[in-house]
């Protein structure tokens, strides 16, 4: 059933304009299963868009949902698609967000440039998830970082139906009652080490593709080039 909500739900927004970065259908599917196995009481979702994510947080939870979409465009495409559901907050401002709204149940889809989540992480005392929609490397090495600074407990799971694609991930957070917070630092050696392996392998990549770029009248570098898929190794 989880399947058939999520691909119905993915339709529906991908019929749209401006449909081009909604959410990929594991995506979705991971964050229903969350939704439904977490019941968070409170969600703040940063990067809502043409209202994807955002419809099935008010269709499969009864949280209180804020959501966050700075883009004029996508926010009224977002008022008009979820016109007929309850009540959430919808802010287009990002400096706009306080301690009032601080949730246990956080969802990014936003680059790092456009919002630093680690005040927003490390201020929220109650946050026991993140789900990251799509790649988002610096946000997080970002999190992790910031989890392990307030020595809270972390571990994070990596989503993509295979190597090589796209997926998503989430943080599953709890506090360290452990002696002088060892399981902390534990958890942060564990998360922390593939996404600096993840960090050296992007930067490397980025390298050699920009020499590529360079040789592209040498026979056969394009399409080598190509191969190479790009800067960003989806497949780490």
């Amino acid at each position: 059933m989880s399947l058939d909500y999520a691909t119905a739900l993915r339709a529906k927004f991908a019929q749209q304009v401006g449909s081009e970065q909604i959410a990929l259908l594991i995506s979705i599917q991971t964050l229903l299963k969350l939704l439904e196995s977490k019941r968070p009481s409170r969600v703040l979702e940063l990067g809502a868009g043409i209202g994807t994510l955002t419809q099935m947080c008010l269709e499969k939870s009864s949280a209180e949902l804020t959501a966050v979409e700075s883009n004029e465009w996508c926010t009224a495409r977002l008022k008009e698609n979820l016109k007929q559901y309850r009540d959430y907050e919808l802010i287009s401002n990002y400096a706009l967000l306080n301690s009032g709204h601080l949730a246990d149940f956080l969802i990014i889809d936003v680059n790092n440039g456009i919002y630093n989540v680690g005040s927003l992480v490390s201020n929220s005392i109650n946050l026991n998830l993140v789900f990251i929609e799509g790649h988002h490397l610096a946000h997080r090495l970002n999190i992790c970082k910031t989890l392990h600074n307030n020595r809270r407990r972390q571990s994070f799971t990596d989503v993509r139906e295979k190597r090589g694609e796209k997926g998503c991930a989430y943080f599953e957070i709890q506090e360290d009652s452990s002696f002088w917070k060892w399981k902390a630092h534990r958890d942060f050696f564990l998360c922390f080490s593939p996404l600096m392996f993840s960090q050296l392998l992007v930067k490397f990549r980025s390298k050699v593709g920009f020499v590529l770029d360079r040789l592209e009248r040498i026979p056969g570098i394009v399409s080598f080039r190509k191969l190479w898929k790009g800067k960003i190794p989806w497949g780490y």
